[in-house]
């Protein structure tokens, strides 16, 4: 009897560079929260000094004000900076859409969104804010509507640079003059509406160094376009902390 054998090949490749990018995201999530520890201590020290000096001579006083200014925009410049950490778009559409279970019971929702999308830098609970603004948007356009869907996209775009998110509805629609003007503050299409949420959405979004945008959806209802700038893989693809030099 011919005894055989059987050779599997299996390229690991992306495996091991997914496992790469998990470990440099967790580093990155202990280190943002590391140095954010110490911050609102100095904040709020320099915000101390400038009450204290309110009362002091105009001279020592301005220059108190400048200093401790300065402090205060540094701090909350770096929060904003270590706040953002490489996330992954499905985990954040997967969480945002978990608020909205009790909400869709009439409305026929597709989600498509790939696990194997590069990860985003981003501050998560403020692209949270941007979903949720959009989705508040979707379903105010939905209510009442015989048709109700929406669809959610996200796939690469740009040379593969930008994650492009689509949200989609089958509601009452934008009129052409009204898009123009619905990132503007204080500007809104609903009845109850502040003007904010969408105004809010686009600064955060463009802080995030990304596009929001919307047009028709065919056959009817509105489309909402969100691009952000997607993690290239040289700064993922490093030595991993568990592999790195000893």
């Amino acid at each position: 009897m011919t005894r055989g054998f059987v050779l599997v090949i299996e390229d690991l490749t992306e495996v091991v560079r997914a496992q790469k990018a998990s470990a440099w995201r967790e580093v990155a999530r202990r280190l943002a929260h590391e140095i954010k520890n110490p911050l609102t201590p100095i904040q709020l020290s320099a915000e101390r000094l400038r009450r204290n000096f309110s009362s002091a001579p105009p001279n020592a006083k301005a220059l108190v004000d400048e200093c401790t200014g300065a402090i205060v925009a540094e701090v909350e410049a770096l929060k904003n900076l270590v706040a953002r950490v490489p996330n992954s778009m499905k985990e954040l559409v997967d969480r945002t859409m978990a608020l909205y279970e009790d909400r869709m019971d009439k409305v026929k929702v597709v989600v498509d969104v790939s696990e194997d999308l590069p990860p985003i830098l981003m501050d998560s609970l403020q692209m949270k804010r941007v979903l949720v603004n959009l989705l508040d948007n979707a379903l105010a356009a939905l209510a009442g509507e015989p048709l109700q869907e929406l669809t959610i996209r996200c796939d690469l775009a740009r040379d593969d640079t930008m994650a492009r998110l689509t949200i989609a509805d089958t509601g009452r629609g934008i009129a052409s003059e009204d898009r123009e003007r619905l990132f503007t503050p204080y500007f809104s299409t609903r009845k109850k509406g502040t003007g904010l949420g969408l105004a809010i959405s686009s600064r955060i979004v463009a802080d995030h160094g990304g596009y929001i945008g919307v047009e028709p959806n065919s056959p009817k209802g509105t489309r909402f376009i969100l691009e952000l700038p997607v993690c290239q893989e040289s700064s993922l693809s490093m030595t991993s902390p568990a592999s790195g030099s000893r």
